[in-house]
């Protein structure tokens, strides 16, 4: 379980006169495909757009009053915690809509990127089940 702890397996094959074997565990394996296809989405776009709405949203006081306390899930790069911001977006929706009328600095997201986000919602959905 290296994933928090970037560059150890070189830093120890470094250190060893041995060859290392590092065995990626299948969450592991899916983490880096999704993470990967995500970073090819609009060119990279859409996956900023998430992190940008993540930081955006949790700062909003006004928008928690609004949505009963409930706050959008911090910024995670792990695809479990993916599905957790997704269902958050997708079941807020109109309330994210309507909170950008009254922020000029911040554009509501394309009709395109609400649609990729359902797609991979259901999709990461779908993944965590079967790992589970």
């Amino acid at each position: 379980m290296t994933r928090c702890h970037h560059g150890i397996v070189t830093c120890v094959e470094q250190a060893t006169k041995f060859s290392v074997l590092c065995i990626w565990c299948v969450s592991h394996q899916i983490d880096v495909v999704i993470n990967n296809t995500v970073a090819l989405l609009q060119d990279g776009q859409w996956i900023k757009v998430v992190y940008k709405w993540c930081m955006h949203l949790r700062c909003q006081e006004k928008f928690i009053m609004d949505m009963n306390g409930e706050m959008c899930p911090k910024k995670m790069n792990w695809w479990v915690h993916f599905n957790g911001t997704f269902n958050f977006y997708i079941l807020c929706r109109r309330q994210i809509i309507e909170h950008t009328y009254t922020h000029v600095h911040f554009k509501s997201p394309s009709t395109k990127w609400w649609t990729t986000t359902l797609a991979i919602m259901l999709t990461i959905g779908k993944i965590n089940k079967t790992i589970v």
